[in-house]
């Protein structure tokens, strides 16, 4: 008997899943974007702002469903953010904004708004980017909202990416350099290089940091059509073999 209710629980299962009743939960790209603890205080004022972000590429064919924010400290966010997914070429595919304060549901580190879902094929590169002003003022995150790396440390080993997203290159950024706090989203084309910060903290120049523009996140659900495939495949040969029939047969049979 308990093994024909089981019968019975998986079958009910992937019908449903092939109606379309099944959602799967959607998996953070990034889960953990390294951050080690330590907060540097930019000089200089506010002088535009920059889409930042990073590069990758799809293990699988996935749904984007929900682009995210990095929100230092988990207590909201002091602006509002566009966040955006590029392909190749540098066009748009999906964005959504993510607004200030704690509105945004928190997903470890990143605050999410749902996006347009798009469909990201496995092997092709794609950016993800978020708008962020350039250049804090002390102290660090005034007016404005820290991410890895422009106004906090990560450390490097403790970068985490779902084994299904592989990532490329952390350092891609466009500048707009004499804009403000809502400057528009712009595909980040190029690389940022390395640089030594000064921190208004210690009145210094502090050791090289490379950047790693975890400003942005999304998150993702496998593509379905793959795993409607394989459901489906495996009813056929469940109904081929009239596992089904047997099944109900048998439950009738006890009722």
């Amino acid at each position: 008997m308990r093994i024909a209710t089981c019968l019975a629980f998986a079958i009910l299962c992937l019908e449903c899943l092939l109606a379309g009743e099944i959602k799967a939960s959607p998996f953070p790209a990034l889960q953990d974007s390294g951050y080690n603890g330590q907060a540097i205080g930019l000089g200089g004022p506010l002088v535009g702002g920059v889409t930042a972000g990073w590069e990758f590429t799809p293990q699988i064919d996935i749904l984007v469903t929900e682009l995210g924010f990095y929100d230092f400290l988990g207590d909201g966010l002091s602006i509002r953010h566009d966040v955006g997914i590029w392909d190749e070429q540098g066009s748009l595919l999906t964005w959504a904004r993510v607004p200030a304060g704690t509105a945004a549901p928190l997903v470890g580190e990143y605050r999410y708004a749902p996006a347009p879902q798009v469909l990201l094929l496995t092997g092709h590169s794609y950016v993800v980017g978020a708008t962020a002003p350039v250049s804090q003022s002390n102290p660090p995150g005034w007016l404005t909202d820290m991410y890895p790396n422009s106004t906090i440390e990560i450390d490097t080993t403790k970068i985490g990416t779902d084994p299904r997203i592989n990532l490329v290159v952390a350092d891609r950024y466009y500048s707009d350099m004499g804009g403000g706090y809502f400057d528009p989203l712009v595909f980040p084309a190029y690389h940022a290089p390395a640089g030594d910060y000064f921190d208004l903290n210690t009145g210094e120049f502090v050791r090289t940091i490379y950047p790693y523009l975890f400003a942005a996140n999304f998150q993702f659900v496998p593509e379905p059509g793959t795993l409607m495939l394989l459901t489906a495949g495996l009813l056929i040969l469940m109904r081929q073999n009239n596992v089904c029939l047997k099944v109900r047969r048998f439950l009738n049979d006890r009722a």
